[in-house]
């Protein structure tokens, strides 16, 4: 129940009895607390978050180029709801067919005498719209939305490794659309706007499958506590929300960033030119940050706040250490957790902003 309500951290006699000398968690409960992880990934809406084209892609009847005009519109006539035919040679679509555009050219006073006895690939569309089975639904969707008006409502045609697949409608497509931002928003973060932790375990576990090598970022900002206590936490918000908005205008929309909570971060990356980017937000972070405190706090260049036993200590400004995780070098994501706290550990020994990767 504990892990079905999305809770982080737990304690209690199934996982240790109370004892002076703190042990290791025994591995059946680690392995019935992955299970478990692993049953709730699948129970909350991991159906709908499956954002591939392929999962919406229908194996719809195709047509060889020689088939004749007249046997394509009799099978029109046959079937009112379909819209259109693929047509594929070898098992390659060379060409596309609708309704419209069938019903276009026969039309008028000689146009089925002289079409109807020529074969469809005189008249079919080359220029039509063809994705891999891997692409995601987001970006199929933002293609298929800026194509020319005229066939904006055209299925799209799937392949895999170029060859035939099926096909999305349009409306299937919008519908996805819809389901995945209603799943995206009750999942985010309210004060990032960035995707939560159901969505950050479903991309670690996609990343780590993947044949594309990634690099998992993540972030934790320095001396965050300490600034929380003494400026409060409308203040910290408002640095964590800066901190959210340095990384969606540093990392392209194309890749993943997450929200673990309080002032930890994710982002997964492609593993080319991660070191510059870890310098690019460093160097925005340390730029906007000092906007966040007093003048007469930044003439001393410190703050003086309580540590966490409650004793006044002197602290440098808010600062952050970026832990980078190569995804082929852990197998499961409680791997990858435990190596990026190694990372993280030795990467927040050094004073000011700094990364560290693997």
């Amino acid at each position: 129940m504990v892990i079905i309500c999305d809770i982080n951290y737990g304690q209690g006699y199934f996982i240790q009895k109370p004892n002076g000398i703190l042990n290791s968690i025994s591995k059946d409960v680690v392995e019935i607390v992955m299970k478990e992880n692993a049953n709730k990934r699948k129970l909350l809406d991991n159906r709908v978050l499956d954002d591939r084209i392929e999962s919406i892609c229908k194996l719809e009847k195709t047509i060889a180029p020689d088939i004749l005009v007249s046997q394509v519109h009799e099978m029109f006539k046959e079937n009112e709801k379909l819209s259109g035919f693929c047509v594929v040679e070898d098992q390659i679509p060379i060409g596309v067919i609708t309704r419209n555009a069938l019903y276009k050219r026969i039309s008028g006073q000689y146009g089925y005498i002289l079409y109807a006895n020529k074969p469809v690939r005189n008249i079919m569309a080359t220029d039509f719209m063809q994705v891999d089975c891997l692409a995601t639904i987001d970006v199929v969707g933002k293609n298929a939305m800026q194509r020319d008006f005229d066939k904006i409502y055209d299925f799209i045609v799937v392949t895999r490794q170029e060859q035939f697949q099926g096909t999305v409608t349009v409306k299937d497509l919008m519908e996805k659309l819809i389901e995945i931002e209603f799943v995206y928003a009750k999942h985010l973060n309210p004060l990032s706007e960035l995707p939560g932790n159901l969505m950050i375990e479903q991309q670690l576990e996609k990343a780590l499958k993947g044949k594309d090598k990634r690099t998992i970022l993540y972030f934790d900002l320095d001396n965050f506590k300490a600034y929380n206590d003494l400026y409060g936490f409308e203040n910290g918000d408002r640095v964590l929300k800066e901190f959210a908005e340095i990384l969606k205008t540093r990392i392209s929309t194309e890749h993943f960033i997450g929200h673990i909570g309080g002032d930890d971060f994710i982002a997964i990356v492609p593993k080319k030119k991660t070191e510059q980017l870890c310098i690019n937000i460093i160097e925005a972070f340390n730029d906007a940050v000092i906007k966040y405190y007093h003048k007469e706090d930044i003439d001393k260049g410190y703050i003086t706040s309580k540590d966490r036993k409650d004793v006044e200590e002197n602290f440098p400004f808010l600062s952050v250490s970026i832990a980078g995780v190569a995804s082929d070098h852990s197998k499961t994501i409680f791997e990858l957790a435990e190596t990026a706290a190694k990372i993280k550990k030795k990467c927040k020994k050094k004073q000011g902003s700094n990364y560290l990767l693997s």
